[in-house]
């Protein structure tokens, strides 16, 4: 049983006991959170800093898969996959479990990034995926891990997941010969249910462009 305990002994518990010839090493990390302490204590007695933690995670990393389903998280590592040039993938599920995302960003400079997917959702010209639109059950706060918990089927929320792991698979695989095979696509948007309706969980596939409103973008070209 896993209750009570942290998620990231949880999972490496789970990963040990399934895959026991799997190398595991657990980096404990709460971006952002507030540090304990006086920082100002000498150099080898201080906590590493979160960027300093990040980057022994990223060390070597071939790809950054990121199932955080926090906007703010998101952006960060997104941009920190830019910057170290490692492909990103980003996965969440919509509230009600209605539906989901599953998301590849290239590290070139040239391609699109994570608020380019932002700004095409504002504008229109991409389609987020539908969320369980009653005030009653939906949740109003903006996503993250300090969200109140919706309510929502496992065995849709898990299609997301793998969903996930083959686009992951499918990036990290590119070009190797007898592999699995290449994606073309960089964003897939998927639905579920509706409120009174079963469907048979329709998936839509689409490139993800560069957005002129970009900043981070526009950054990158700039420098």
């Amino acid at each position: 049983m896993s209750a009570g305990h942290p998620k990231l002994v949880a999972l490496a518990s789970h990963l040990k006991q399934n895959w026991p010839y799997t190398d595991i090493e657990l980096l404990p990390c709460r971006l952002g959170q507030p540090r304990e302490g006086d920082d100002s204590i000498g150099e080898g007695d201080a906590a590493p800093s979160d960027l300093d933690t990040l980057d022994k995670w990223l060390d070597g990393a071939a790809l950054i898969y990121d199932a955080t389903a926090d906007r703010g998280v998101n952006y960060f590592l997104s941009e920190l996959a830019k910057d170290r040039g490692i492909p990103y993938v980003v996965v969440s599920a919509t509230e009600g479990g209605f539906g989901g995302m599953v998301a590849r960003f290239d590290p070139r400079p040239e391609t699109a990034c994570w608020t380019c997917l932002m700004h095409h959702f504002e504008a229109g010209t991409l389609t987020p995926p539908p969320r369980d639109q009653n005030a009653a059950t939906a949740n109003t706060w903006p996503a993250g891990c300090i969200d109140p918990t919706f309510t929502g089927a496992g065995f849709d929320i898990a299609a997301i997941a793998l969903a996930g792991v083959r686009l992951a698979c499918a990036t990290m695989c590119a070009g190797t010969d007898g592999s699995y095979p290449a994606a073309t696509w960089d964003y897939a948007r998927y639905e579920f249910r509706t409120a009174d309706l079963a469907l048979p969980g329709v998936t839509e596939a689409f490139t993800i462009e560069p957005h002129p409103d970009c900043q981070p973008c526009a950054n990158r070209r700039s420098s």
